[in-house]
């Protein structure tokens, strides 16, 4: 996936296409500073679903069926990229279930000066401009702030660490506590350097020093140096909510997209599967569970009903959602049969689908992608090949997505199932790539600060 279809089919438990988030292309999946469209505002998002009516959270010594039903009452705390809209204040967090969120609203920004990467500037209707301001805190209110920087002070997600440890300490003991971290690194940007968080960590980390002993080539060294500040702060979380009067903490680590390893800065790997980032080759992924491998497929869209479940919040889900419930699955180690054989959409409109069903994945409309050196950096191994035929894939015997098989009843089952998604994707008004949907400058005013 890419970065908004993924919190797209995450907060809204509908797959990516079924919410107008879904190109072949992957320019036209994103949500830039001017793009003109969300997630729908009929779509109930993830922390809305914990805030609603359900079975209170019982003691163990309680029996679930005779537990009273009381509203969940959750607070639902944000911090990190949101990506998913905000060209009008009904598209923001506060708006759609957040009590608080400290992010920001671009695919990604400079991590010391807070600005876009992409259309830095706004460009006001007299020919003026000023820089764009990107990182944001939001009231329960819809009280909207925006942040100032000066190059040298505090990374960002040194400030979305610093606001989650404050959630936690806010909400201590108060409520049940939902916090959606979606941290800034390893986004590849120029300001990354591991000195300033050497700094905002108050001194040396020793995995950094130990990362940057282990002769790897600039981009990977600080890729790697990135995961270590995100493991950091998920340790300095994680340690706080244990420290809380919390009785139980469920902590789900998930990606929005793969690595990319020709990004200037900082390079990901995907080896051994192929591809790079954003173009669904080798998108299969496993969730796990202390002690244990799970192995049954899942999608972004399923954390909302997973989640839902374990929070206890009474009542189903109704058909819009694609979403489905992995708690008991998860929690015992068992196998679900029904999810075992369902279809996973990871992306369909015309002319394009990807599919994953019964150990296939199916795949047209795409470029073709080839596999990584590891050891050196090299930009040109990114550039595509000619658009692909339609791909079949044996992910059980091939998961490295080598060979395009021959079976021709697997083939024309997937291939119903894209055709079914095709013909069910959401086109909205102001689609990903047109004129409209990417916004003009004059409009995105507030967005700037100003």
């Amino acid at each position: 996936m890419q970065c908004a279809p993924a919190r797209a089919a995450l907060l809204s438990g509908r797959f990516a296409h079924r919410v107008g988030f879904s190109s072949n292309d992957p320019l036209d999946r994103e949500v830039f500073p001017y793009s003109n469209y969300s997630i729908p505002l009929g779509v109930e998002l993830l922390p809305g679903h914990l805030r609603a009516r359900g079975r209170g959270v019982p003691h163990l010594s309680v029996n679930v069926r005779t537990t009273i039903r009381r509203r969940l009452g959750y607070a639902t705390r944000g911090v990190g990229k949101w990506n998913v809209g905000h060209c009008s204040e009904r598209y923001l967090p506060a708006a759609r279930g957040f009590d608080g969120f400290t992010g920001y609203f671009s695919p990604g920004l400079s991590y010391l000066d807070y600005t876009p990467d992409a259309e830095r500037d706004f460009v006001d209707g007299a020919g003026g401009s000023a820089p764009l301001k990107d990182l944001f805190s939001q009231a329960a209110d819809g009280a909207l702030a925006f942040h100032d920087a000066t190059v040298g002070t505090v990374p960002t997600d040194e400030v979305f660490a610093r606001a989650a440890l404050a959630a936690v300490a806010d909400v201590d003991g108060k409520k049940p506590l939902f916090l959606y971290a979606a941290w800034q690194a390893p986004h590849s940007n120029a300001q990354f350097h591991a000195a300033n968080w050497t700094a905002a960590f108050g001194g040396p980390r020793p995995t950094l020093e130990a990362v940057a002993a282990r002769g790897l080539f600039a981009q990977r060294l600080a890729f790697a140096q990135a995961l270590v500040t995100v493991d950091y702060n998920v340790e300095r979380v994680f340690d706080a909510l244990r420290a809380s009067s919390s009785r139980d903490v469920v902590v789900a680590v998930v990606s929005d997209n793969g690595g990319y390893p020709c990004a200037a800065e900082l390079a990901g790997s995907n080896h051994p599967l192929r591809g790079p980032r954003a173009f669904l080759y080798a998108s299969s992924f496993d969730s796990g569970r202390a002690g244990a491998r799970y192995s049954t497929p899942m999608h972004h869209v399923d954390w909302l009903a997973t989640l839902r479940s374990a929070a206890l919040a009474g009542g189903a889900l109704d058909a819009a959602y694609d979403s489905r419930d992995h708690w008991a699955a998860l929690r015992d180690g068992e196998t679900d049969e029904a999810l075992e054989a369902r279809a996973l959409v990871l992306a369909a409109g015309d002319g394009f689908a990807a599919v994953v069903q019964g150990g296939y994945k199916y795949m047209c409309g795409f470029d073709t992608f080839g596999f990584y050196n590891v050891t050196a950096y090299d930009q040109i191994q990114c550039w595509p090949g000619d658009a692909s035929e339609a791909w079949l894939f044996d992910l059980r015997d091939d998961p490295r997505e080598t060979a395009n098989v021959d079976d021709d009843e697997a083939r024309a089952r997937l291939a119903a199932v894209a055709a079914a998604a095709v013909d069910d994707a959401y086109v909205p008004q102001h689609a990903f790539g047109t004129e409209e949907g990417n916004g003009a400058a004059g409009f995105a005013g507030w967005h700037a600060g100003m």
